[in-house]
């Protein structure tokens, strides 16, 4: 599917209820790649969304789900209030579970993973 326009992003943040985070750059394992090579992915990333949207960046979901602690201490020093992966971890502030959306996901799957039915009930579907 087409990717979205800078355009197209600027209006769809313009509404309340969506808000455009970052997710690295590139969307590379940052756990292989070296300090510097990691830090520059989490904060162009960052910066660049700012430039175009005109607003704050937040939060920062791990691409891949992938992170440590020097990850982590990177994400707060770049400034993000909270970080999100894919898997199970302690919750804390730069550690928080989120759900996996895929293109493999059908609308019925989609509408559920926004419920808060999912959880309770992702183990069995």
């Amino acid at each position: 599917y087409p990717g979205l326009s800078w355009e197209d992003i600027r209006t769809m943040n313009n509404d309340p209820l969506i808000s455009f985070e970052s997710h690295g750059f590139h969307h590379l394992d940052l756990t292989r790649l070296s300090e510097e090579d990691s830090s520059i992915e989490i904060k162009s990333s960052r910066i660049i969304l700012e430039e175009n949207i005109g607003k704050t960046v937040r939060f920062f979901s791990y691409p891949h789900g992938s992170f440590n602690e020097r990850i982590i201490e990177q994400v707060k020093e770049a400034g993000y209030q909270s970080a999100f992966s894919v898997i199970s971890s302690s919750g804390d502030n730069y550690s928080r579970r989120r759900i996996l959306i895929s293109c493999r996901d059908n609308m019925f799957r989609f509408q559920l993973k926004l419920s808060p039915l999912y959880w309770p009930l992702r183990r069995i579907l």
